[in-house]
């Protein structure tokens, strides 16, 4: 049950992996030893993974499992470096994955060089805000256009106090 124990702590996410397979070997180990229902089930679940081991062992002698699969796996990477010598893959797969990681701070930098931009017009008053409800489509967005905007506000203004 310490082995099941050490596997299962071992996997938790926030604690480190040797803290969690000490204390689940722990754990397991000590809950076993009860002499209640839960120490029943311990007992029989570490019987039970005990016999699929052997089970397994069993089956590899019979069959010959493992080196099969090994003799496989070398007839893979025999044919998979042959592709890479006459396509040279790796060095194409090298070379994407360089061009990606040149690109994150690239793109990074450019992304954090437009907020700036747009922090900046947004405090000068320039420029459009993210938020919808600021944006104003016949608002200005240099001093011309300012000037031009404020001539025609007081317009439209001289001309409402004189229809009303």
């Amino acid at each position: 049950m310490a082995l099941v124990g050490s596997t299962v702590g071992g996997s938790l996410p926030v604690i480190p992996t040797w803290f969690g397979a000490l204390g689940g070997a722990s754990l397991f180990t000590l809950t076993s030893m009860l002499k209640d229902a839960r120490g029943d089930l311990c007992r029989s679940m570490g019987m039970r993974i005990v016999a699929v081991v052997e089970e397994l062992l069993d089956i590899n002698d019979e069959l010959r499992v493992v080196q099969k699969f090994g003799v496989v796996a070398g007839l893979v990477l025999d044919k998979l470096l042959i592709l890479d010598r006459k396509h040279k893959i790796k060095d194409r797969i090298a070379k994407g994955l360089t061009w990606m990681y040149n690109q994150v701070p690239q793109t990074a930098s450019r992304v954090d060089d437009q907020d700036k931009s747009n922090y900046k017009n947004e405090r000068d008053g320039r420029g459009r805000s993210n938020n919808p409800r600021n944006n104003d489509d016949n608002a200005p967005h240099s001093r011309r256009e300012k000037k031009i905007y404020q001539a025609r506000q007081t317009i439209f203004l001289s001309k409402t106090r004189e229809d009303g």
